[in-house]
């Protein structure tokens, strides 16, 4: 597929999105999430991107701000021709989200406590994912604030959603990232929007109300916002 072909996908993704063409834009989508994996191997702008509004699955008057995107950096882990492709999506909902990393055994994006940037003030707990959700997902590394995020989330039915199941995926303050290795089609990562969403939609309301509090205590807003 050429180039122009595929940049034409981007433009048409979903009825109201629309593709970032100019790379000025794409650059500035990029710096909103500096220093946080996966963005943190470098490069200055995504090759490619899609913005757009979804609604809240919550059923709340906000809408969720949906990124897509694909990008090409330089890192150690990088393929023969020194470079990591990457593809993912980033939401940022209009509430506070528990605070929860899921990390499939990959050198590239190792568990990082500093990506959290709502993390102040909390101990964070790390272990495998096969201890709470079963042997099919040992290997898989659960970062969490707390006990009850693990129970109510890093579940068979959450971790094998099927646009989640082998992704790397973090939720952070209002932001949630859902990225793997390799670029995909603007229509594959549109599916992973929808995953997403159904997982905030199942995060018990005494989450959120924790995170919300949290928030106000001056946890942080979560990578990608504005500080």
């Amino acid at each position: 597929m050429t180039y122009r072909a595929w940049s034409e996908k981007w433009e048409s993704v979903r009825p109201g999105w629309r593709a970032l063409s100019k790379w000025n834009d794409r650059a500035e989508a990029k710096m909103r999430f500096r220093g946080v994996q996966p963005f943190s191997l470098g490069g200055y702008a995504f090759d490619h991107a899609a913005v757009g509004e979804v609604p809240d699955a919550r059923g709340g008057r906000q809408p969720v701000e949906v990124l897509l995107w694909q990008l090409t950096q330089k890192g150690r882990g990088a393929d023969a021709g020194g470079e990591v492709k990457s593809a993912g999506v980033t939401l940022t909902f209009p509430y506070p989200l528990p605070l929860l990393g899921v990390y499939p055994d990959n050198p590239l994006w190792p568990p990082r406590v500093r990506d959290f940037s709502s993390s102040a003030g909390f101990q964070l707990f790390e272990g495998d994912a096969g201890a709470a959700a079963g042997p099919r997902f040992a290997g898989t590394t659960v970062v969490a604030a707390d006990a009850p995020t693990v129970a109510a989330l890093v579940t068979p039915e959450v971790l094998g959603l099927p646009q989640l199941s082998g992704r790397h995926w973090r939720l952070d303050g209002r932001t949630a990232v859902a990225w793997s290795k390799g670029h995909q089609s603007p229509e594959t990562l549109a599916e992973a929007v929808t995953d997403l969403c159904a997982l905030v939609a199942g995060v018990p309301q005494e989450l959120l109300d924790t995170a919300a509090e949290s928030a106000r205590a001056g946890g942080g807003g979560g990578a990608g916002e504005a500080p």
